[in-house]
């Protein structure tokens, strides 16, 4: 289990978590970066200056709806994302145009068990 507290930068205080993303087909260390956990996201999404950064490849484009309801085009791009407790696969990760915030959706969500405590102001990580 890890457990880290919440970023205070956000007003109200959000559960952001230390990360690697890697491209699944090189051996590079993964780049660490810091994560916004958002359950209602349905993937995760990655800034475009990190994922070529790390030399991964878009293999296909997806259509989807972001917070204003609007429908948008993105670019999918093959990545490995190394939790503070292991590694999750097979992610495909939607390339954005923002400057630097990485927000983890329910495709990288799902695969651990994690505990948001609103009131203590922590999150917490288990395999």
């Amino acid at each position: 289990m890890a457990q880290f507290d919440y970023d205070f930068a956000y007003d109200p205080p959000a559960p952001v978590i230390p990360i690697g993303i890697a491209n699944p087909d090189d051996d590079r260390p993964p780049l660490r970066l810091h994560a916004l956990i958002d359950s209602g996201s349905d993937a995760t999404l990655i800034p475009l200056s990190f994922l070529q950064r790390i030399g991964t490849y878009s293999g296909e484009q997806v259509s989807f709806r972001g917070v204003t309801g609007s429908r948008m085009i993105a670019d999918v791009y093959r990545v490995l994302i190394h939790m503070p407790i292991g590694i999750s696969y097979g992610i495909r990760a939607v390339a954005t145009r923002s400057s630097g915030e990485v927000i983890l959706g329910r495709d990288v969500l799902n695969q651990w068990r994690i505990t948001l405590d609103g009131p203590g102001e922590t999150v917490e990580i288990e395999g």
